[in-house]
């Protein structure tokens, strides 16, 4: 049996391989030290992070439904709402064989040609009691300008104003949420870009984990008769301190840390903070707005770096 290769030609292919190897062990290590003298840097900025969550809740206000006083053809001068209207104001018109028929409304409040079917059934009571989830509620169903009504047939439901409009839902034991508990409110928004406003705590429920509330909100605009399920924004604890990108942060000996720039000089500090949504960091303890920071904390030394 014979080999092509000679052992001269061995010992060549061998003696490449090791300049290879080596040659590549030399290039990882001047990268790793490019990378450490060469870092990109960010500046802390400060930042206030709100942790919000969506709180749904099951409204509930006192209403009346209004009825058809004779069989006709049904028409609303004011429109169908929902609409505010004065004691007395006309809101619907039946219109048959036997003349006209006219519906005012009885007191200040809310007019709306529409019904859901949950009118009366929508308690309190039921809502309360037990820790089910709350029902779906129900689509309002409108009556359309011209519909045929028999005698007594729903043509809308009228809500007496003023009223408080009251609210029950479930909400996570959250630290910033007991503390509001407290003091005996919540703090809701309608969007993300309102001012939050306090909801008064009539009464709540330790489920452990979790709370249900019984509240009352301090606005009830005419849109809320959409239906009876909503969802706020529940404003959670506000955190202030500084933003970095969260590459920055590293564990070290147990505790998290960045490495800060000053002038030429890298520094490992410790500080406290929690992660934020969009692969953020927020400090809340141990570096300050302004302060220059290492991008990536796991490729940094201390020492001296580069600045480009």
């Amino acid at each position: 049996m014979s080999f092509p290769w000679k052992g001269r030609d061995v010992a060549a292919f061998l003696v490449s391989l090791v300049i290879i190897g080596a040659g590549a062990v030399f290039l990882l290590a001047w990268w790793d030290h490019f990378q450490e003298r060469n870092q990109p840097l960010v500046q802390a900025r400060p930042y206030v992070y709100q942790n919000d969550v969506p709180f749904k809740v099951a409204l509930l206000w006192e209403e009346k439904v209004l009825t058809a006083p004779m069989a006709g053809t049904v028409s609303f001068p004011r429109g169908s709402g929902p609409t505010r209207v004065a004691k007395g104001d006309l809101v619907a018109v039946v219109s048959g064989q036997g003349g006209a028929r006219k519906v005012y409304a009885p007191s200040p409040g809310y007019f709306a040609a529409s019904v859901d079917g949950l009118e009366g059934s929508w308690r309190y009571a039921d809502l309360w009691l037990g820790e089910r989830s709350l029902p779906p509620g129900q689509p309002r169903k409108a009556v359309a300008e011209g519909t045929i009504l028999a005698q007594g047939d729903p043509l809308g439901v009228f809500i007496p104003q003023p009223q408080e409009l009251r609210a029950i839902g479930y909400i996570d034991s959250l630290p910033a949420v007991a503390a509001d508990m407290a003091r005996g409110f919540l703090r809701l928004r309608l969007r993300q870009t309102d001012l939050p406003f306090q909801a008064p705590l009539r009464v709540f429920r330790d489920l452990g984990g979790r709370y249900k509330v019984y509240l009352t909100l301090p606005l009830f605009p005419p849109y809320f008769l959409d239906g009876r399920i909503r969802t706020f924004i529940l404003s959670g604890e506000e955190r202030k301190g500084v933003i970095l990108p969260e590459t920055s942060v590293v564990h070290r000996r147990g505790t998290l840390g960045v490495f800060t720039v000053q002038g030429q000089t890298v520094a490992f500090r410790e500080i406290k903070g929690i992660p934020v949504p969009g692969k953020q960091f927020l400090v809340t303890e141990g570096l300050h707005a302004g302060e220059i920071v290492a991008v990536r904390g796991n490729r940094a030394k201390e020492g001296t770096i580069r600045l480009w």
